[in-house]
């Protein structure tokens, strides 16, 4: 048996930046092979082996795969049409504080052994 998925929506998912709740839209198509065996096991991730006197197979954890591999690795809001991040403003904020007292701190902090051995590198 071959069993064709197309499937087109919209996720409901969390911004990996903002932590701020977004719609992610996704689609795809993906095909999934049945087969009938007394074998246990596939060396194909696409072909799913039933033992012959099964006549039913639950279609829902393969759906729910589909989707959670055509998802981006990472979640952002989509920037505006300013070319603004259409994350959060407020949390934003903060993230763009962090990052530029990290940056000041780090340099104050660094040993003088290190541009010691940043000058042997140049050479």
């Amino acid at each position: 048996m071959l069993f064709h998925f197309t499937f087109s929506g919209e996720v409901r998912t969390t911004c990996d930046r903002c932590l701020g709740e977004m719609e992610l839209p996704v689609s795809g198509e993906e095909t999934l092979c049945v087969k009938f065996s007394d074998t246990e096991h596939s060396d194909d991730e696409d072909v799913v082996i039933l033992p012959e006197k099964e006549y039913k197979i639950d279609l829902a954890q393969w759906m729910y795969e589909y989707v959670a591999v055509a998802l981006p690795m990472q979640c952002i809001h989509p920037d505006n049409a300013d070319g603004t991040p259409g994350c959060d403003p407020e949390m934003m904020k903060y993230l763009t504080e962090e990052t530029d007292g990290n940056e000041q701190s780090s340099e104050e902090e660094t040993d003088p052994r290190w541009n010691a051995l940043k000058e042997l590198k140049n050479k």
